[in-house]
C-alpha cells in the first residue's frame, strides 16, 4: 500500500520550505512595519461560531467533527471569525486594534487547479478606526507586500 498525504493537501520539502519561510519573514516584517501584531487562535472553533458567518450550510463546505465531550467543532477556514472572537470577548482591547496573522485554513471542497483543501493565508486586520488613513493604510501595507 502507498500513503498518500491526504486529497487536497501537500508536503512541502526543505527546498520548498526555505523558500516559503523567507517569503512569510518578508511579509511579517511589513505588517510589523506598519505596527500589526501577530496572532495565532485555535485550528478549530465551535462550530456554531463558525456558522454564525456563513449558515449552516457551510458545514458541507468546510471539516467539522465532534470531539470526546460532544461538542460540535470546525477547522477554521478564514480567519474573520476567530478574530471576530477576541475581539468580541474583550471589549478592553485598545483601539484601533491591528493585528496580522500568517496560518494555515482548510476547506472541505473540490479541490482544483490552484485550489486546496489545507492552505495558507496572510493578512491583516485593522479594526476600530474610522479614519480615511485607514483605509489608505491597508492598501498600503497590500502594496509594500
Amino acid at each position: 500500500m502507498k500513503f498518500q498525504p491526504p486529497k487536497g493537501t501537500r508536503d512541502f520539502l526543505p527546498a520548498e520550505m526555505a523558500a516559503r519561510r523567507k517569503m512569510f519573514e518578508k511579509i511579517r516584517k511589513v505588517f510589523e512595519n506598519y505596527g500589526y501584531g501577530e496572532v495565532c487562535t485555535p485550528a478549530f472553533e465551535d462550530f456554531e461560531l463558525l456558522a454564525k458567518k456563513s449558515g449552516p450550510d457551510i458545514e458541507n463546505e468546510i471539516y467539522v467533527f465532534e470531539d470526546k465531550a460532544g461538542r460540535k467543532l470546525g477547522l477554521r477556514f478564514d480567519p474573520t471569525v476567530p478574530i471576530c472572537r477576541i475581539v468580541g470577548t474583550d471589549p478592553s482591547l485598545p483601539k484601533p486594534i491591528k493585528f496580522y496573522y500568517i496560518t494555515n485554513m482548510w476547506r472541505y471542497d473540490q479541490p482544483s487547479a490552484g485550489r486546496w483543501r489545507e492552505f495558507w493565508q496572510a493578512g491583516i486586520e485593522l479594526i476600530g478606526s474610522n479614519k480615511l488613513e485607514a483605509d489608505a493604510e491597508i492598501l498600503a501595507v497590500t502594496s509594500d507586500c
